[in-house]
């Protein structure tokens, strides 16, 4: 989602900001879910690896947006560290 900020054009830290979420996002999101990777960082993050939890959630999360967006909504994912 950070790189994703800032290829929409995202300057500052991403922290404590969000960013729009698309249809076309949500294809990418969809294409990589099977081979995203846990991110580290000093508040956040994790060393264990994705599970097929993981894999699902983000799935269902995909089919919420999807369906949001469908009925005219905007879907926005919010960073806080």
């Amino acid at each position: 989602m950070e790189r994703l900020y800032t290829s929409k054009g995202g300057r500052s830290s991403f922290n404590c900001t969000t960013v729009r979420i698309n249809a076309e996002d949500l294809d990418r999101l969809e294409q990589d879910a099977a081979t995203l990777r846990p991110v580290g960082g000093f508040f956040w993050g994790s060393t264990e690896e994705m599970n097929q939890q993981d894999i699902d959630e983000v799935k269902s999360f995909i089919a919420r947006a999807r369906e949001a967006i469908a009925a005219g909504k905007a879907v926005f994912y919010d960073s806080w560290w």
